[in-house]
């Protein structure tokens, strides 16, 4: 599989009454108003990036390669009417996001796609606080529409959001060039630089919006802890020697003070990483922030962020529909599927589900990478809990992605609590548009 370079932006939405803290960053985003409507134009335009030559053609939803940023507080609608003013289908995926199946865009079951020169309204109320983000379907024409500009995040806003002196967001997301290596940081491939008084607390909200790379991010120079991944709050733990693999569309949010020295720095770092072709990359910086000026007033212990009522404490296993999904690769043949997903391999969607449930049951998947590459693993419309080897146990948060290694096993469990037919695939784009995508269906 060729992995396209990476293209990492720093994102955010401008300080609003409804903000708790000003989300910094480079660019604009826009603070919705309850019962606006968005509107986004996708048109093709050239991609204008300090670092590559020329300017490659992009589909831009507002002029810019990251997208917008969006942002609602919990219980407020979402209106967004998307022009498709190119020459190929699409929709929006609205990824992490538990929405009804109507507007998740899952093209090949219930989602019609968006034709050339027409619109579509997508309209819901996120049930959910949290980090999220929305991109191009991933097989409307199993051409990368994300990777070519089709993106943007969503944030939902806390009822209560804690205490934070400084809201960050960073989005990282991949473009396609022809040698692959090209890596930019918040579209210059310079580390964005910020000041703070010493011992502020700083919220950074970490997107991978790639769809090929799995990419590990270290923070240096304070104590970080995690709060949330995948848009849920988690319980508070340390990341392990501070870094953590961020898989293809997955998102961690952090907190942490800044050191109460002035003239220190802490840093968020992009490590380098093996690509497949063997190419190595090196670290690069995203983010520096160095501490100037008087020290802060001593703020309160870091604690969790209150946890998701809607998700149980705990799930019956016992009482689970249970179903496997093997995983193996084939030999790559023009115009056929490259991958086999329990003994079959197809381009299109199998005509079956995987499995059936019924709303509010509890699903056990297994899931069994037996191919010589990494996979990301999405489920849509449903956040999981990652079980123990034993399945005697889960991890202290919820997923909507799974990372599975080479020739390695998991297993997840969830209440279908979404009715509809909903995907299984990977989030790596070029695994899903040759065979790995998969579905499953959960009754009213």
């Amino acid at each position: 599989m060729s992995l396209a370079g990476a293209v990492a932006a720093l994102v955010a939405g401008r300080s609003g009454s409804r903000a708790q803290a000003n989300l910094t960053s480079a660019t604009g985003g826009v603070i919705l108003k309850p019962d606006a409507v968005t509107r986004l134009d996708a048109r093709a335009a050239p991609a204008h990036m300090p670092g590559l030559a020329g300017s490659p053609q992009m589909i831009a939803l507002d002029g810019t390669v990251h997208g917008p940023v969006l942002r609602i507080k919990k219980g407020e609608p979402l209106a967004v009417m998307l022009t498709n003013h190119t020459d190929q289908p699409m929709t929006l995926q609205w990824h992490g996001m538990c929405c009804p199946n109507a507007v998740d865009g899952l093209i090949g079951l219930d989602a019609p796609a968006i034709a050339p020169g027409a619109g579509a309204s997508i309209r819901f109320t996120p049930i959910d606080s949290g980090l999220s983000w929305f991109h191009a379907a991933m097989v409307p024409n199993r051409t990368n529409q994300t990777a070519h500009g089709v993106r943007g995040v969503l944030i939902v806003d806390e009822e209560q959001p804690p205490t934070v002196d400084r809201d960050f967001l960073v989005f990282l997301a991949d473009w396609p060039t022809p040698g692959g290596a090209q890596v930019l940081i918040n579209g210059g491939g310079l580390p964005e630089n910020v000041t703070m008084a010493p011992g502020s607390r700083l919220r950074l909200r970490v997107v991978n919006g790639s769809t090929s790379l799995i990419m590990l991010v270290a923070i240096e120079g304070a104590r970080p802890f995690i709060v949330a991944i995948d848009g849920q709050p988690s319980e508070l733990f340390e990341p392990v020697k501070d870094m953590v693999p961020i898989g293809p569309g997955a998102r961690f949010e952090f907190m942490l003070d800044v050191p109460r020295t002035s003239g220190a720095t802490m840093r968020l770092t992009l490590r380098g990483t093996e690509r497949v072709e063997g190419v190595l990359e090196h670290d690069r910086p995203v983010l520096e922030v160095r501490t100037e000026g008087p020290v802060r007033d001593q703020l309160p212990p870091i604690v969790a962020l209150p946890r998701n009522p809607r998700l149980p404490p705990a799930i019956p296993l016992e009482r689970s529909v249970r179903a496997d999904l093997a995983m193996e690769q084939v030999p790559a043949s023009p115009g056929k599927a490259r991958w086999r997903l329990n003994g079959t391999a197809t381009l299109d969607l199998p005509a079956h589900p995987l499995l059936t449930v019924k709303r509010g049951g509890t699903v056990t998947l297994g899931f069994a990478n037996r191919s010589s590459e990494s996979i990301a693993l999405r489920v849509h419309g449903h956040v999981m809990r990652l079980l123990h080897s034993k399945d005697d146990g889960w991890e202290p948060y919820w997923r909507d992605s799974v990372l599975l290694p080479p020739q390695t096993s998991n297993h997840v469990a969830f209440v279908a609590d979404n009715p509809g037919k909903w995907m299984i695939e990977s989030a790596i784009y070029d695994q899903a548009a040759f065979g790995l995508r998969h579905w499953f269906e959960v009754t009213a």
